[in-house]
């Protein structure tokens, strides 16, 4: 997650030094747990005029009773490419859609073929012990005065909407909580976006004085 964030923070650094970017206007916009991972850049960049966050997961520690057997794997998993094997794969999600974090991602796979992005089913055991052990909430007070929007699917399964204004409460001046009604995680991303879309827009028009 570090890593990440270096790489997003690096990435502002090259966008700021090219002739066709105005260094004072370089806002960051993240979809799920890029939400989080952009909320987190902007704690510490200065650089970063607004944050788009849309439908983000906010926490990936997961259900607490699965910590311990995951962290075991992960572990496994480490030994094991020490030694010279394979990386331990899990499944991204079980046929309930619900990931090894106890987290569910619903139709995930479907939408992601619709959009002609096929996703392969298995995420390396050490990926989940980075998850569980990735907090950063205690950032989000931090990132004020950037000014942030945090776009919220009402009927969010794969981070509750409830949650995620309990994560936009934390939030400092300036800021904006727009509610997508009537919409989940995924299905946002089609038909109408102007809804959508327009507020995220007038939101850097107000901030960044475009």
């Amino acid at each position: 997650m570090h890593r990440r964030i270096d790489d997003f923070m690096d990435s502002i650094t090259w966008f700021s030094q090219h002739p066709l970017v105005d260094p004072e206007k370089i806002a960051v916009w993240g979809l799920c747990f890029d939400g989080n991972i952009m909320l987190a850049t902007a704690a510490s960049d200065r650089r970063i005029a607004a944050v788009v966050a849309v439908a983000p997961m906010m926490d990936t520690t997961g259900d607490p009773e699965r910590r311990e057997a995951l962290l075991e794997l992960a572990l496994a998993d480490r030994a094991g490419r020490i030694a010279g094997e394979e990386p331990m794969y899990l499944p991204l999600v079980d046929e309930d859609g619900v990931t090894a974090l106890g987290q569910p991602l619903g139709n995930f796979f479907s939408t992601m073929e619709g959009l002609n992005m096929p996703v392969e089913n298995r995420v390396t055991a050490n990926t989940y012990m980075r998850c569980v052990n990735w907090n950063m909430l205690h950032l989000l007070p931090k990132i004020s005065p950037t000014p942030v929007i945090m776009v919220t699917p009402e009927h969010d399964q794969v981070f509750p909407a409830s949650r995620q204004k309990e994560a936009f409460d934390m939030l400092l001046e300036p800021k904006e909580h727009c509610i997508l009604l009537g919409r989940n995680h995924f299905d946002w991303m089609f038909g109408d976006m102007d809804v959508a879309f327009n507020k995220q827009l007038d939101f850097l028009k107000k901030h960044m004085q475009l």
